[in-house]
């Protein structure tokens, strides 16, 4: 029994330890895919409108620049030599970093400067302890911009930077680094305080971010609602409207217009329903995306689409043409297509011109199409 009862406790104890450590493994990976997700989120935001995230973090650069300039005065009040080297190399560096990065909208090179300049400023103050050690105070203040002024990664690593410092100076082996004699309370409570503005500001940093991300997303799905029909998965006739607005003529060498009307779905829908006109739809759409290469294809209306391609030859394009017709054939579906093409001979391809050479060529397809169904019906 003695044994019996070992041997239990020792399972017990097993299993115990492999639950742990399978309670630990989540917790470890829940942490790296929550920072993953964190990391995505932030250069999506970054990525997404360059020039919008250009003009915030120039904006606080001279707001920064702005504010050590201030201190500047002051200092020059007070006659305190070390901390106006300090405030004013600064400031002068952050107005230097912001003209050498505006010509270019460097937001990158902007961040790594501000990094750089602030990181050893402040840096400089907590080891001088200037203006009777109340210029380390403003170390309170790195966090929040960090979060703000660099994106999340920079910000982090930033933050992270001073509070390995402050321990280490404060309470750790590199005390002797320091200039001025702060008093034990503030040595051993600033570290902490520091600390704490750190966790507020990454959490408000990450929310923001978050919100953004969130933002920036839903201003996606609306754009793509706004250009992409719904039912087939191809673009609208928004989407073409756009395109023959933004390039009116197409530089390249080739280009082929295959316009496609459905045949029957006015009766297919009356017969079976609207759903069964619908998957005609959508078969359609994916049997010209799958065949089709090089190319951009419209729902241009009800049941007409449009296929733009840029393949090198218009037999290739027929013959692509021939294979969509032939599947839909086989799944019981008729369309009527036109075909146009037309070759750069260095003025640009009228891009509507050919469209509508396109579109009539399918009316006199579809036409036949009705004179031989008529002849069968007869």
């Amino acid at each position: 029994p003695n044994e019996s009862g070992l041997v239990f406790q020792q399972e017990n104890r097993y299993r115990n330890d492999a639950f742990n450590r399978g309670t630990g493994d989540i917790m470890i990976n829940n942490l790296v895919d929550k920072v993953k997700q964190i990391l995505r989120e932030d250069k999506f935001v970054t990525d997404h409108n360059k020039e919008e995230e250009w003009k915030v973090k120039s904006t606080l650069t001279l707001i920064a620049a702005a504010s050590f300039a201030l201190m500047s005065a002051v200092n020059v009040f007070q006659h305190a030599d070390k901390m106006l080297i300090s405030t004013a190399g600064c400031a002068l560096l952050l107005l230097l970093d912001y003209f050498i990065t505006q010509k270019e909208n460097d937001v990158v090179m902007l961040q790594i400067i501000l990094i750089i300049a602030v990181s050893s400023t402040f840096t400089c103050y907590v080891v001088i302890g200037g203006n009777d050690g109340f210029a380390a105070l403003w170390l309170i203040l790195v966090p929040f911009l960090a979060m703000m002024v660099a994106d999340f990664r920079y910000g982090i690593i930033m933050c992270l930077y001073f509070l390995v410092f402050l321990f280490l100076t404060f309470t750790g082996p590199f005390k002797s680094i320091i200039i001025y004699h702060y008093n034990t309370t503030f040595l051993l409570r600033f570290p902490f305080l520091y600390l704490i503005s750190f966790a507020f500001a990454t959490f408000s940093g990450i929310r923001t971010c978050h919100y953004r991300y969130i933002l920036y997303k839903k201003e996606e799905d609306l754009k793509r609602l706004g250009a992409v029909d719904l039912l087939t998965g191809v673009m609208n006739r928004n989407s073409f409207d756009k395109f023959i607005g933004q390039s009116p003529r197409s530089q390249a060498m080739n280009l082929h217009a295959v316009y496609i009307d459905l045949n029957e779905l006015h009766e297919l829908n009356n017969k079976d329903g609207h759903q069964a006109g619908d998957n005609m739809l959508r078969q359609v759409a994916d049997s010209c995306v799958n065949h089709f290469d090089n190319c951009r294809i419209y729902r241009m209306g009800g049941d007409e689409f449009l296929v733009l391609s840029w393949s090198q030859n218009a037999e290739a394009v027929s013959s692509d043409m021939d294979i969509v017709q032939a599947e839909l054939q086989r799944k019981g579906y008729s369309v009527s297509s036109g075909i146009a093409s037309a070759t750069n001979k260095g003025d640009g391809v009228d891009v509507q011109a050919l469209v509508n050479e396109a579109d009539r060529a399918m009316l006199e397809n579809k036409k036949e199409y009705h004179r031989t169904h008529e002849r069968r019906g007869m």
